[in-house]
């Protein structure tokens, strides 16, 4: 397997960017930087970015791997496995008991290498790590140290070799080393090569093994059981009291066959094969020459399931984790590559309207006065660039959806002007000519805008941005991580330029010549959001898509002791369906293939972690609501960053109203998740002053077409105003539009979630195992 080709190498100071370079925090640490490629563009949203950023107010950056939880430090690796909370609007990851993995000392570490789905840092010449998404082992290989694996937990019993013996400061010789720990519950294994000496000490509240001498190899830690006994009601992941996990035996076995098979990277393929197949490819070896092959193990996510082809993995009965993803399944994997499957959609630029509606939109599109949705274009603010990206991209991707309905009623003489409006407007961005000007961030590799500092011109009657063409060093995104929704800090550019990428497909597709002149220039937008190629010097790989989790990452490069987080999923959607349809209007299949790949895995783990099907029991039964507002890689919140409101957290999840977005509303979601959107949006008029009542007037449409129809007829032109926060990118024609053409296109294919596949026996090392 190979890394995906770049889509350009081209620099952006050729495309005319202004450089600047970062200081202070929000640059690149130098020290936790010791990449062996040399590489200059950093990852600045990936799973692993914590550990490199300074620490945040809570003193930890945890990095969430899955199942464990990390917290990287300069004597060495805490590893926690996290237990669930929930309460009627949040669940939680819990963190609050560690292991800890050192060299016996330390003065720091850096990151050497990383990919997709590994990373791994060195400490020194004495210990790294390769910390591995999905892998139940933390992994740590050792050069002439003192190693230690330790915890601030007393023991109940422990054993070597799965044979009782004491641990009181003596020597042990095994090769698996096996505690039950008392304050937890929870049995943990430690795994090194055979006939290994270590040394066991324990008290009533800690338990270590270090090595005898100086140690040269490879040490690896696993839970094997995290209700081992179910005593003293001691561990959250019992059932009850005294009723312990005992299911487990073949969980344990496939942890003993996958112990002598460490994964040192990783690589991501995808093609379009009635949908899109992704295969992830594990570069594994043996940990230890002295020992049998093995065969991989690693924890799939409730959504890897049912898209996984089962010719590759052999799920595991017993034994998994349950954390804030749902319950997670052990998974063998004979050939170390994964295969997942998801089912083709149809991804069309327009649906097609109801005969008996089209004098309707046509009345909205051109017969309704000043208030005709054909003479909507910017206000001078946002013609000149005195805004923000992300305001501004909504605004231009409004008049691209009225480019593509206009032609296909047949108003060409409209659509000409919307067209050649939307082309002025998008030249004004993509030639650098805005007064909140466009940067490349040298430091970090990404595109970022400088802000606004606005100020308004009384005699002209508009307003201006203060010029920082100057002095780019004092651009306040540069030091505000909130200024421009915190572009300069990397949070939610998929957000924001996904829009003008969508805007940028509809001109490729009605003008070859315009799609021919700015190529590069709509390139550089999407190498900055979803560059597939590390071989792309100038930006990092895949900046928000997560292709573990199967979406994406938000938020940028400040700290936050929550993790990751993102909030608006069907805009993560809108920017993989635009790219998707920058590709096909440029015939660029590969586009096409990165697309479609990330929009479809990005639907189906909405489908699963934010629109939640209360059958799968993905969250706690506390959790009172299907729909999640905010999901953290270790919290997830019924709210949104501007509000409580229910219907804010219901209406951003399917911002912007596209013919894709009822993807995410699975019929059997919308049995429950409607009538709790109604029931917000109705009892709150500032619903529809904020302009979220367009958002569940389509979600109604999904179910009740006639009523949302006559509801969105009727609803004030001042929903679609640009002074509407919730309603600025969306039209009438445009909402009345999805509403018409509902019920018109291809039936999806739905994922089948209660799906449960890939069971077989257990591979043991000897039947099937990985390549050496």
């Amino acid at each position: 397997p190979k890394p995906f080709a770049p889509v350009s190498t081209k620099a952006p100071a050729e495309l005319g960017y202004p450089s600047v370079k970062r200081n202070g925090e929000s640059a690149p640490q130098a020290a936790m930087y010791c990449f062996e490629d040399g590489r200059k563009a950093f990852p600045t949203n990936h799973w692993w970015v914590p550990a490199v950023r300074p620490l945040g107010p809570s003193n930890v950056n945890y990095v969430t791997q899955l199942p464990y939880v990390f917290n990287l430090k300069a004597i060495g690796l805490e590893v926690s496995l996290p237990w669930v909370m929930a309460e009627p609007n949040v669940v939680q990851n819990i963190v609050n008991r560690h292991w800890t993995i050192s060299a016996g000392g330390g003065s720091g570490y850096c990151v050497s290498r990383a990919d997709e789905l590994t990373a791994t840092f060195k400490w020194g010449s004495a210990m790294e790590t390769t910390l591995v998404r999905g892998s139940p082992y933390a992994t740590a290989r050792f050069s002439g140290a003192n190693a230690v694996i330790s915890t601030e937990q007393g023991t109940r019993q422990f054993y070597v070799n799965d044979a009782p013996a004491k641990c009181n400061g003596s020597a042990v010789t095994g090769h698996k080393f096996s505690v039950v720990l008392r304050d937890s519950d929870e049995t943990w294994v430690v795994y090194t090569p055979p006939r290994t000496t270590l040394v066991c000490e324990s008290s009533p509240s800690s338990f270590a093994l270090r090595s005898a001498k100086k140690y040269t190899g490879t040490l690896r830690l696993a839970m094997a059981n995290n209700c081992t006994t179910g005593m003293d009601g001691v561990s959250p992941h019992c059932a009850a009291k005294n009723v312990p996990h005992s299911d487990g035996e073949v969980y344990r076995a496939a942890l003993d066959a996958g112990s002598n098979v460490c994964t040192f990277g990783a690589v991501v393929e995808a093609q379009h094969s009635r949908g899109s197949r992704i295969t992830i490819t594990w570069d594994t070896h043996r940990c230890w020459k002295s020992a049998p092959k093995g065969v991989l193990l690693l924890i799939a996510l409730p959504h890897h399931m049912p898209l996984f082809d089962c010719e590759f993995v052999r799920a595991i009965p017993a034994g998994g984790h349950r954390n804030l993803r749902g319950y997670c399944t052990p998974v063998q994997s004979p050939t170390s590559v994964w295969v997942l499957e998801a089912p083709q959609q149809s991804i069309p630029w327009l649906g097609k309207p109801d005969e008996d509606k089209v004098p309707e939109l046509l009345r909205t599109l051109k017969n309704d006065g000043d208030a005709s949705d054909m003479n909507f274009d910017l206000p001078y603010d946002a013609t000149h660039g005195i805004i923000d990206p992300y305001n501004a991209g909504k605004l231009l991707a409004k008049i691209a959806r009225l480019v593509l309905i206009s032609h296909q009623l047949g108003e060409e003489e409209i659509h000409s002007k919307l067209l050649a409006r939307l082309a002025r407007h998008m030249g004004t961005w993509l030639n650098l000519r805005t007064d909140n000007i466009l940067l490349f961030d040298s430091s970090w590799g990404g595109i970022i805008s400088c802000g606004c500092w606005y100020s308004w011109i009384e005699e002209a009657k508009h307003g201006q941005c203060k010029d920082f063409r100057g002095s780019l060093n004092t651009c306040p995104t540069l030091s505000d991580p909130g200024f421009d929704f915190g572009n300069g800090y990397y949070n939610d550019h998929h957000f924001h330029y996904g829009y003008f990428i969508y805007s940028a497909a509809v001109l490729a597709k009605f003008n070859s010549t315009w799609a021919k002149e700015n190529d590069e220039k709509v390139l550089v937008l999407i190498r900055d959001i979803a560059n597939p190629s590390p071989a792309d010097p100038h930006f990092a790989p895949f900046r928000y898509f997560d292709w573990f989790v199967g979406h994406s990452w938000a938020s940028g490069l400040v700290a936050n002791p929550l993790g990751r987080n993102q909030e608006s999923t069907s805009e993560a959607v809108n920017a993989w369906y635009g790219i998707y349809l920058y590709g096909q209007a440029t015939k660029n299949s590969f586009l096409e293939t990165i697309g479609e790949a990330m929009f479809l895995s990005e639907v189906h783990s909405t489908n699963v972690y934010w629109h939640v099907p209360v059958h799968l029991q993905i969250y706690p039964k506390t959790y009172q609501h299907t729909m999640v507002g905010i999901l953290h890689e270790l919290l997830v919140e019924f709210q949104t960053y501007f509000g409580r409101s229910g219907y804010f957290v219901h209406g951003i999840q399917l911002l912007p109203i596209t013919p894709v977005v009822h993807l995410m509303f699975h019929p059997g979601w919308l049995v429950s998740g409607l009538p709790k959107f109604k029931q917000f949006c109705e009892g709150d008029p500032f619903c529809t002053e904020s302009g979220f009542v367009a958002f569940y007037y389509a979600e109604w449409a999904l179910v009740d077409k006639k009523s949302a129809w006559d509801a969105t007829k009727k609803l004030s032109d001042k929903v679609f105003g640009v002074d509407c926060a919730g309603g600025n990118g969306n039209s009438r024609t445009n909402t009345l539009y999805f509403i018409a053409s509902w019920g018109n296109h291809p039936e999806p294919n739905w994922t089948n979630l209660d799906q449960s596949q890939c069971s077989g026996a257990l591979l043991l090392p000897g039947t099937e195992a990985a390549e050496p």
